[in-house]
């Protein structure tokens, strides 16, 4: 009997373990595409870890917003992206993306420094645009990280989706309600938790009307995430873009690899 009793125990434990890989599975390309429109289908939040957050702005926030708006309810954000204002980390992360480009045709082997650091201020400006419009509706936080990473994470109310780099590689799915998924939206959180916060409600202080380069060189020194000096107006501009007018969900940015392309 004391014999029995442990290997009772490894049996269990065991059991747990191979559960555990079931409610993993793998999707790539066209899959992973489907499974993100389906994450976003009637979600009322949005967790993002990863790059520059390009995709989530283009694509995510948009269209849960719409959702959101139309059905008269919260949707509750939280994003983590790359620090803009350290331009070593930006520089950093495009030379990682450049190294693991594939093949001449590769448009990571484009990436800057510069670039990625756009995009970053990017969603921060497209995040500060949705909550002045949206605030009754809309929950968001964005926190600045100072840590690179190939893999990003998208939890919504139904699916953690885990990608990394592009569609050529497999993405793990977990759906709500089993252990990886609880795990992964704690570990997701307190993540967010230890980093720099953005003060985006500042933005209801300075409104955002065109939003004119001005506008948005005022705003970003409210939430003490100052443009660099030698940012011009065509910089400013082309962010501006970025932020509230980009619809190009096949637009990949100098800071993400968008999963949503589709692969031939």
């Amino acid at each position: 009997m004391d014999r029995i009793a442990p290997t009772n125990d490894l049996l269990k434990g065991t059991q747990r373990a191979l559960d555990g890989f079931a409610a993993v599975r793998v999707a790539m390309g066209n899959d992973v595409s489907k499974v993100l429109a389906e994450a976003r289908s009637g979600t009322d939040r949005w967790i993002f870890k990863g790059g520059t957050g390009t995709h989530t702005r283009v694509v995510t926030l948009p269209e849960c917003l719409r959702e959101a708006h139309r059905d008269r309810r919260e949707l509750r954000v939280r994003m983590e992206i790359l620090d803009p204002t350290d331009f070593d980390l930006c520089s950093r992360y495009a030379r990682l993306y450049r190294n693991l480009a594939e093949g001449d045709d590769d448009d990571a082997r484009t990436w800057t420094g510069k670039g990625t650091q756009m995009e970053s201020y990017a969603t921060i400006l497209a995040a500060c645009w949705y909550k002045q419009k949206l605030a009754h509706i809309l929950d968001i936080k964005i926190g600045l990280s100072s840590t690179i990473s190939t893999f990003r994470w998208d939890l919504s109310s139904r699916y953690l989706i885990v990608t990394q780099r592009g569609p050529r590689f497999p993405a793990m799915i977990m759906e709500s309600g089993l252990p990886y998924y609880d795990c992964w939206n704690t570990e997701l959180l307190t993540s967010f938790g230890e980093c720099r916060n953005v003060p985006i409600e500042l933005v209801l202080e300075s409104p955002l009307e065109g939003p004119t380069t001005e506008e948005v060189r005022q705003l970003f020194r409210n939430l003490s995430l100052d443009l660099p000096e030698d940012y011009q107006e065509a910089d400013i501009e082309e962010i501006i873009e970025k932020a509230v007018r980009d619809t190009n969900q096949f637009v990949r940015g100098a800071g993400d690899n968008l999963i949503v392309r589709q692969v031939n």
